[in-house]
Parts: structure tokens; C-alpha cells; sequence
């Protein structure tokens, strides 16, 4: 078989097995749950029914704190695919899109580098792969074609402005803020590549940042105009300098895995490849290119270490910058990482194979990663007949079970001990808690009246709320000595309790005793 003629086929069948494999093994797609099913998903099925006219939709959200003009991707064109689709059925189609945009997106950049058209091909995999998560949009994705047509292209017609704007309409605005600097730190290395770059760059940016301005206007209107919310509250911790550089090198090639299997899964792959890659960088250090991009990957790892010193939190405090991360300049390393490896693997250097070796066995990895734990857990663990696979939207959300909670609470609002309360607003439950990355800053002082008692008795849970905040959860340490106050829950609207444990309070009567064989426990507040 030609390998050249064939790339594309086989960069796909192995893309695809980030679902064919999960379905082998379990009959379902596996995916990574933090962030994802636990948050983002749960807002994009509601803007489904919002486009559908249900509009009450919203008010599941935190005792009806939330507006819609809170909710991110709502004038986003591929937002809609909600509507049509299911919500599981709507994140595949979208996921799938983004990985299909950001391989071609990719390749057609990496051409004009590299003459070897399956080490584009495998690059342009490997950038698919590792441009997560898909359930935002498609800045990411369509990022190298915009490098392709400021620095490759002499002219620049209207179809490549139109498909600009299309994609700029389905482009998160949390990116963006970076995108004109990170151009010109590109124009280090391709400026010499087109004499009309800059002309370019003016059209390109004004153009795709237009577009994403527009679809993101209502999350503009709310930072602007909007507010306190939780973030003015947000305390990071700061970073010593005396491990200034460990968390620059550590940052750059993804060790921050904390002792959690999930993280352990999701970066032992993308570390791999970028080891690799640094290796491979340090012998052929007298090219130029790699030279330049080396560089550029410590001085953006340096830039993300250095914002989490003391000096640059205090600046951001002074400056009411809360509202926005700045952490999210280290999204661009991935860009620059696989930009390295076509550098790389256009140089003529006989132990090269061993990088192609390294960087096709990470790819791979990476298709089955988030199937690993389950794996272990359903086939590896003795006495795992309560075996529950997080990472599925059947396993997380659990529709049959939750279908009976519904029945019982009806159109009542609930709070949830020991399990995700967005499960409960997935299956139609409307809530007083979930995990929200933007919501009223007097919501938050409101809730801690629930949760005071609890946060009283442990230190990390109380700076983490105070400090954080998103997770706006029913936090408890000792399930047998509660501390929960649910009188300050139902003057947020809470009359029933989900509960993973059995719980004993004055407050509470329980109202399903055959909910226990489900794994749960219903309580209505008394």
C-alpha cells in the first residue's frame, strides 16, 4: 500500500477509533468527563430546547439565577445542532466536524512547510487529536488556516473571507483575545514567506474577529454591563518564584496530573509527543525554525507561569481582570508543538523514525484514552458489579434512574448531596446548585448559607468555594453528622433532596424507600 497516497485514508480509520473502539468494548462513545458532561454539554442541551421555545428551560439553573444572555454559544450557528439532535447525537456530529476542520485546517498549513505529505498528514492527525475540547467551537480548528492564508496566500479572495466569517460565527471569544499577538509571534517564523503578510493579517483579523464579537455579544453585554459575579471573588493561589522554572518546564510538556487517573489518562499521551519533540529539538538545534519554535514554546510557558505570580494577581485584582483567564495562552502550545514536528520531520536525519515511532504511538493513545479507566475498572477490579462508566453519557447521566426522580419531584426544585446536580437538570430536574463558570456574585453568598457548617469543618472545601466558586455544590464531610442547612436551601427554591447516602436530619422526610437499590436517596425538605 502507498502510504502517501493513502494518508488521509488512514489518518481517518485512526481518528475514528476514538469511537470505534469504546463501541467494540462497551457499546457506547467514551469521552472525558470533567468539563464536558458535567457542565458544557448540560448548557448546550438546554439552548436545544431554548431554540425549540422553551425558554423556561433556563430557569433549571440555580434556583433561576441564570439568564439566557449568561449562556456561551448561544448565537453560534452550531448550536443548533441541539435542536435537531440529541444532546449525545449533537456532540458527536460537532465533535466529529471540529476534528474533521482541524485536520485539513492543519494539513493545508503544514504543505507549505513540509514537502512530505504523509508527515503533514500525520501531523494534522495528531493536532485533531489533541485539540480538545471540541464542545467549544471551532476557533481551534480553523486557527491554522488562518496562518495558511496570512503568510501563504498571495491573494486572499471572498470564499476564503466567507469561510472566515462562517467559522468565526462558531468560534468561542475565550481564545481570542490572544489571536492577533500569537500571529505576530508567528510572523517570526513564516514573515518571509509573503511579502503581503501584513496586509493580510489586517483582513484576516478583522474579518474572523468580527465575526466572533458577533456571535459572542451577549457574554460582551454581560461582562460589561452585568455583574458582580462569583470571579470578582476568585483568589489564586500564587506561585513562588523559586519554582518559576520547574512550573515552566512541567507546564510546557503537560506534568501537572495531580495524582488523579482521569488527568493521567487524558496527558500521558500528548507528554509522550512532546517529550519527544523537545529531544528531537535539542539535537537539531542549528536549524533555524526549530531554533525559533523552541524559543517560542518556553517564552509562552514562561509568559502562563509568570501570570500566576504574586506581582501579576495583585495587578489583575487592582484591574477588576477576574472576569477573564489568562491561562488560556497556554491553549497555543499545542499549536506550536505540532508546527515543531513538521519542522522536524523535514529535516534529513537518519534516527528520525524514532519520532514517527513515538508520535503515531501517541496518536494512537490518544484514541482509546478515555476508554483506559473504564477498561480497568469493568475488567480489572474484583467485584465491580456496581461498575458505573463515568465516561459515557448513559453512565453519567443515567436517564432510566433519574426518569424515576422526576416522576417523584416533578416541576420542584432539587439540591443534590454526594452526586452532579447538572445530571438532574439533564434529565428535566430543576436545581439550586450545579457547576457554573459564570453566575451572580449574590447567588454565591446565598448558597454558602447552605453549605456554611460544612465549609466550617474543612479547610481545602471552604477555600476552594470561597476562593473558586463554579462548582456550586453541596459539599459534606461526614455524611452521619450533617451540617447542612436546608432551611437556607429551600429559601432557594429547594424542596426535595437527591442523595447518594442515607441521611438523617429533622429537616427531612423521606419519601422513596425503594430509591435505595437505585443508589440513591429522595428527601423532601420538611
Amino acid at each position: 500500500m502507498n502510504v502517501t497516497k493513502n494518508r488521509h485514508y488512514i489518518s481517518f480509520f485512526i481518528l475514528s477509533l476514538n469511537y470505534l473502539f469504546p463501541l467494540i468494548i462497551f457499546g457506547k462513545i467514551t469521552l472525558f468527563y470533567i468539563d464536558a458532561l458535567d457542565s458544557e454539554i448540560v448548557f448546550n442541551s438546554v439552548l436545544g430546547k431554548i431554540y425549540a421555545g422553551q425558554t423556561e428551560a433556563i430557569d433549571s439553573f440555580l434556583g433561576g439565577a441564570i439568564a439566557t444572555n449568561y449562556v456561551r454559544r448561544i448565537f453560534q450557528p452550531f448550536s443548533f445542532f441541539y435542536f435537531f439532535f440529541n444532546a449525545e447525537l449533537a456532540y458527536w456530529i460537532i465533535d466529529v466536524l471540529v476534528k474533521i476542520t482541524s485536520y485539513f485546517s492543519f494539513y493545508l498549513l503544514a504543505k507549505k512547510i513540509n514537502t512530505n505529505l504523509f508527515f503533514c498528514s500525520l501531523g494534522a492527525a495528531i493536532y485533531a487529536s489533541i485539540n480538545l475540547p471540541t464542545h467549544e467551537g471551532f476557533y481551534f480548528a480553523i486557527f491554522p488556516y488562518t496562518i495558511y492564508l496570512i503568510f501563504f496566500k498571495n491573494n486572499i479572495s471572498t470564499k476564503h473571507f466567507l469561510i472566515l466569517f462562517l467559522f468565526g460565527l462558531n468560534s468561542d471569544i475565550l481564545r481570542s483575545p490572544f489571536f492577533i499577538p500569537v500571529i505576530l509571534i508567528l510572523s517570526i517564523l513564516f514573515k518571509d514567506k509573503n511579502k503581503n503578510y501584513f496586509k493580510n493579517f489586517v483582513k484576516v483579523s478583522i474579518i474572523f474577529l468580527s465575526a466572533i464579537l458577533i456571535s459572542n455579544i451577549n457574554i460582551i453585554y454581560v461582562a460589561l454591563f452585568d455583574g458582580p459575579f462569583h470571579r470578582h471573588e476568585w483568589i489564586k493561589e500564587s506561585l513562588p518564584i523559586k519554582y518559576l522554572f520547574k512550573n515552566v518546564l512541567f507546564g510546557l510538556i503537560d506534568i501537572d496530573y495531580n495524582s488523579s487517573k482521569y488527568a493521567l489518562a487524558f496527558g500521558v499521551p500528548i507528554t509522550i509527543f512532546k517529550i519527544s519533540l523537545i529531544i528531537f529539538s535539542v539535537i537539531l538545534l542549528k536549524n533555524k525554525r526549530i531554533f525559533q519554535t523552541l524559543i517560542i514554546l518556553f517564552s509562552i510557558s514562561l509568559f502562563v507561569s509568570i501570570i500566576k505570580l504574586e506581582f501579576f494577581l495583585k495587578f489583575i485584582e487592582t484591574y477588576n481582570l477576574k472576569v477573564y483567564n489568562f491561562n488560556y495562552l497556554g491553549h497555543y502550545l499545542i499549536l506550536f508543538f505540532v508546527l515543531l514536528f513538521i519542522f522536524i520531520t523535514r529535516e534529513n536525519y537518519s534516527k528520525k523514525k524514532y519520532l514517527i515511532f513515538l508520535s503515531v504511538f501517541s496518536l494512537l493513545l490518544m484514541q482509546i484514552n478515555s476508554s483506559i479507566g473504564p477498561i480497568y475498572k469493568k475488567y480489572f477490579i474484583e467485584n465491580n458489579n456496581d461498575f458505573r462508566n463515568f465516561y459515557t453519557f448513559e453512565g453519567y447521566y443515567l436517564p432510566s434512574d433519574y426518569k424515576k426522580i422526576k416522576n417523584i419531584v416533578k416541576d420542584k426544585r432539587t439540591i443534590s448531596i454526594g452526586l452532579d446536580p447538572m445530571v438532574a437538570v439533564m434529565n428535566d430536574i430543576k436545581t439550586i446548585d450545579g457547576y457554573h463558570n459564570l453566575y451572580p456574585l449574590n447567588y454565591k453568598k446565598k448558597f454558602r448559607k447552605v453549605i456554611e457548617g460544612e465549609l466550617k469543618q474543612n479547610d481545602f472545601w471552604r477555600n476552594y468555594f470561597d476562593n473558586y466558586g463554579s462548582r456550586v455544590y453541596a459539599i459534606i464531610n461526614k455524611p452521619d453528622e450533617l451540617k447542612i442547612n436546608f432551611i437556607e436551601a429551600k429559601k432557594l427554591g429547594a424542596e426535595y433532596v437527591i442523595s447518594k447516602y442515607l441521611l438523617k436530619s429533622k429537616k427531612l422526610i423521606s419519601i422513596c424507600e425503594n430509591c435505595e437499590n437505585n443508589g440513591f436517596f429522595i428527601y423532601q425538605i420538611n
